[in-house]
């Protein structure tokens, strides 16, 4: 039974211990849990032991403390609140539109600041900040076309990105 043990964890990619850790009841109980549940597709398991906060839940591919994870990064993102909201938005932006933040500054100063059809500055507020320039994509391509303000793009989105609907509303401006 052992050795069907060590071959199953090695399949599923989790880490093996020693020789000696698995024969300990403790360590076999846990690693079994945490098996089924990564078997079955689950982030979470519940260990038998808890941490030194006294937690049970853990993550199933680190092995963590759920809440004392959830605690630290609580922690940081108060210590820390720049650092925290830069680092949202590199991940928004990189798994959203497939940039970097560098890109994004990079067509930013292409664009001289400003949105990309209208030729102003953002003005839209959040929290009484100014709001970044979104960033317009392609929706079916994903090509990232430009900045734009929120306005600019609110209006080609209430447009469906549908390039007739636009020039069409173009010419009905045009002759009214």
């Amino acid at each position: 039974m052992v050795t069907k043990l060590t071959t199953t964890f090695a399949e599923t990619g989790l880490p093996l211990k020693s020789n000696k850790w698995i024969h300990n009841e403790q360590w076999k109980a846990n690693n079994t849990l945490r098996l089924i549940a990564k078997v079955n597709g689950e982030m979470f398991y519940t260990r038998t032991k808890s941490c030194k906060n006294g937690h049970f839940k853990r993550y199933v591919i680190t092995d963590k403390c759920v809440i004392c994870s959830a605690n630290g990064k609580a922690k940081s993102k108060k210590e820390n609140p720049i650092h925290a909201k830069k680092q949202k938005t590199k991940h928004h932006l990189k798994f959203s539109y497939g940039i970097t933040i560098e890109e994004y500054e990079a067509l930013l100063l292409k664009q001289n600041n400003l949105c990309f059809i209208c030729q102003e500055p953002e003005t839209a507020t959040i929290k009484g900040m100014i709001k970044k320039l979104a960033v317009d994509h392609c929706h079916s391509t994903k090509k990232v076309r430009g900045l734009l303000c929120l306005n600019c793009n609110m209006g080609i989105g209430k447009f469906k990105h549908n390039p007739e609907l636009l020039r069409n509303a173009a010419l009905y401006c045009e002759e009214t």
